[in-house]
């Protein structure tokens, strides 16, 4: 089966309120009684118009699919003197798709039930369009399952491939309509992976090669624009700040022996009712804040924890107020390497 892109189908028939009296396998339609005349149908010589469905589910149940006949639903309609399909159209699409779910519950139609069913086609006096609607809806169904289970493992061999093209021919799909199941199916599977993956803001080297390779077996194309592609390389950021060694800058400052700096960003330093504004460091030893109107630093063992805002931190100290940190650069990098350097 050629792999396009993704393309979503959105089915077009419901399953109706009014439910007939079916019985699945062995028996599909059982017979059901007649409702009795009213006194006011007596008095004018009509029927129930319910009495007209149920005539012809009771046929159903009486004979075989290949011994009704159109003639049979004009009798009825005769009978009965108004347009059963278009009166009972729910009604007749629901028997149409019982004997149908019925038949391709084993994943195929044999061509003595495709002709039953065009007969029952006839006697039920449904359109073209409608029948393939139906069929649209059930057999779909049936194949979008069978791709899933397929590519489960995240993987589409070339024997699966044959087989799910073997079933879209056992089903009648069109092979337009089943490359469009198989590739919204597959770009779903690949969706969903990567929502698992980017839950935590976190993405792992092999998490991502786990994507691309999943994403190259089932020919799904990965693209990413705008946001989507800097939230994606922001997350493997994160991840390599917890994981790997940290970055070492080169900063403007005069740092003690053996110290080095990983993070510098502008910010505004705020403790109890003073405020200043300035740069912040971190390095591998202490917080620096280098502000216009004063320097401070917090040595990293002073430290209890850290508090992540939406646009800043907080550093809770041992002792003394503990200033809030406010910045226009990422305060989830920030909070990672505090973190990370004070072991919490």
């Amino acid at each position: 089966m050629p792999c396009g892109r993704a393309v979503r189908w959105e089915y077009l028939i419901h399953l109706p309120d009014v439910k007939l009296n079916l019985i699945p396998m062995e028996k599909l339609f059982k017979l059901k009684p007649l409702e009795k005349q009213s006194f006011m149908q007596k008095m004018f010589n009509r029927q129930p118009a319910a009495n007209a469905i149920i005539e012809m589910n009771n046929l159903l149940a009486e004979k075989a699919l290949n011994d009704l006949a159109i003639q049979d639903y004009e009798k009825i309609k005769s009978k009965y003197g108004f347009n059963i399909t278009r009166v009972y159209n729910t009604e007749l699409c629901e028997i149409y798709r019982t004997v149908l779910k019925h038949y391709s519950s084993d994943s195929k139609l044999t061509p003595t039930e495709v002709n039953e069913l065009k007969n029952l086609q006839q006697f039920l006096n449904l359109s073209d369009q409608v029948v393939a609607e139906i069929h649209k809806e059930i057999t779909s169904k049936i194949f979008h399952k069978e791709v899933e289970s397929s590519i489960k493992d995240g993987v589409l061999t070339d024997a699966e491939d044959k087989a799910l093209d073997a079933l879209a021919s056992a089903l009648q799909i069109p092979e337009e309509i089943a490359q469009q199941i198989s590739a919204d199916t597959r770009s779903q599977h690949v969706n969903e992976l990567l929502n698992r993956i980017v839950k935590d803001q976190r993405i792992s080297p092999e998490e991502e090669n786990e994507l691309m390779s999943t994403s190259k077996s089932l020919n799904v194309e990965l693209i990413y624009k705008g946001e989507s592609k800097e939230v994606l390389q922001r997350y493997k950021h994160y991840w390599r700040l917890e994981n790997e060694d940290l970055p070492i800058i080169d900063v403007g400052l005069n740092l003690g022996k053996n110290e080095v700096a990983h993070y510098e960003t502008d910010a505004e330093w705020f403790v109890g009712s003073s405020y200043d504004k300035g740069t912040v460091y971190i390095t591998n030893k202490r917080v620096i804040f280098d502000g216009e109107e004063k320097n401070s630093n917090i040595k990293h063992e002073k430290i209890l924890t850290v508090f992540r805002y939406s646009n800043g931190v907080c550093i809770e100290k041992d002792s003394g107020k503990s200033p809030e940190i406010k910045t226009d650069c990422d305060p989830e990098e920030f909070y990672i390497i505090m973190k990370r350097l004070t072991n919490q």
